[in-house]
């Protein structure tokens, strides 16, 4: 994968003007997020992060259904591979959500909206829980892309549905049984991702790191399954 195929994918995207709506009611959130200060540092950080989960998986569905099979084609001979162009195709959303990420933690304190001082390890475990959200965010639309499921609108009811359940984990477990729990173990762990940021204060540094390792771990797999799975598509 070069430098060149990833420049050339997000300039291709950044023409489609697919980004437009996201990127716009994602800048709109943050905008009525901060609408009023003081924030508490916590809960407001826990709330963008949701946010970009969101937002991500809705970047991630329209980049990968920005280009039709054929164009996808032409740019995996240029690129070397179908892997490659794939993989350049992930890294690319990846930088993008990464550059939101930096702005949804780097506006409030730039513009001093929190209602005490920010230390290092928060700063970097807020960074750290809106990257991981946001790969988490999108794992979900690469199962359900114009290549593997053609109705565009069944598609955005999958990954809305997956998104809604994984962020209301406890409250259907509650709801429905226990045994649901099994059942979230093949689904994106964000409810546990803002659960442990919510309340970080009371996990010990090994419990966190586990909780951020995880997430990494989970993105990988699924990346190495869709990577598999999508080459047998193209």
């Amino acid at each position: 994968m070069t430098f060149h195929l990833v420049n050339y994918l997000l300039k291709s995207y950044i023409r489609s003007h697919r980004y437009f709506p996201a990127i716009v009611f994602f800048l709109l959130c943050i905008m009525i997020l901060y609408s009023y200060k003081p924030n508490p540092v916590v809960e407001t950080y826990a709330l963008s992060a949701v946010f970009l989960y969101i937002i991500s998986a809705w970047i991630c569905y329209s980049f990968l259904n920005s280009t039709n099979r054929i164009h996808g084609q032409i740019i995996s001979l240029h690129a070397g591979s179908i892997r490659t162009y794939l993989i350049g195709k992930i890294v690319m959303v990846c930088m993008l959500c990464f550059g939101l990420c930096i702005l949804a933690v780097l506006y409030p304190l730039a513009t001093n909206m929190f209602d005490e001082p920010l230390t290092l390890k928060m700063w970097l475990l807020a960074l750290a829980i809106h990257f991981e959200i946001s790969l988490l965010g999108i794992i979900i639309p690469l199962f359900f892309n114009s290549s593997f499921i053609k109705s565009g609108s069944f598609s955005i009811s999958c990954i809305l549905i997956i998104l809604v359940i994984t962020l209301a984990k406890n409250g259907i477990i509650e709801t429905y049984g226990s045994w649901l729990i099994y059942l979230f173990w093949l689904m994106p762990p964000a409810f546990q991702m803002i659960n442990m940021f919510s309340a970080f204060d009371n996990y010990s540094s090994l419990s966190i790191f586990a909780s951020l390792f995880f997430p990494i771990l989970y993105f990988m797999v699924c990346v190495l399954i869709y990577l598999k799975l999508q080459q047998k598509r193209m």
